[in-house]
């Protein structure tokens, strides 16, 4: 039906209804084109991101090969509580202690390092990020007396500020010291 009258009766007035903008072909042109930016920018970002995201897990792989193979003991500690996060192989040969008797508990827990200045040491974590050639007594779960040289680290480790330690055992070397000082 007709739309309304405009104008004088008698006179003819034409109009003219354009379909909405969404309806009108050239509308879909430029949002076609825009469409194909958008996937393209997206397919992008994803490609990346899956990059990013595989260099991350082989990175992470290495890293775990390097921390359990590591001749060196080593631990991975919350910086805040101490407890322990993950341990390798050789810490748990040298401590006595299995991997499940470590993970969770502090040092303190398992008396390894008795004497130990604890909020001195996370003193100077903070300030410097790291503590090198740091000597001290430690005790195996046997009780044995360990002469022990330590290095420490502030790593990130998912999301919160944990520590890197490695250690060293230098019990027979000191022994060896001070029969070589004796003998003298």
């Amino acid at each position: 039906g007709p739309l309304g009258t405009i104008g004088a009766p008698g006179t003819t007035v034409v109009l003219t209804v354009e379909p909405p903008m969404w309806q009108q072909r050239s509308f879909f042109l430029p949002l076609t084109g825009l469409a194909i930016f958008a996937l393209t920018l997206v397919g992008l970002l994803i490609s990346r991101q899956r990059r990013y995201h595989r260099e991350l897990v082989e990175r992470e792989e290495r890293f775990t090969k390097v921390f359990q193979s590591s001749p060196l003991a080593a631990s991975m500690t919350d910086l805040e509580s101490g407890r322990f996060l993950d341990v390798n192989a050789a810490l748990v040969r040298l401590s006595g202690y299995s991997r499940e008797e470590l993970i969770g508990k502090t040092s303190e827990d398992l008396s390894l390092v008795p004497g130990l200045d604890r909020p001195a040491i996370v003193a100077a974590l903070n300030a410097n990020g790291s503590v090198h050639d740091l000597e001290m007594a430690a005790r195996n779960k046997a009780g044995d007396r360990l002469d022990v040289v330590v290095y420490l680290e502030v790593i990130e480790l998912a999301r919160r500020r944990a520590v890197l330690m490695q250690m060293a055992d230098v019990t027979e070397r000191r022994r060896l010291e001070a029969q070589l000082l004796q003998a003298q």
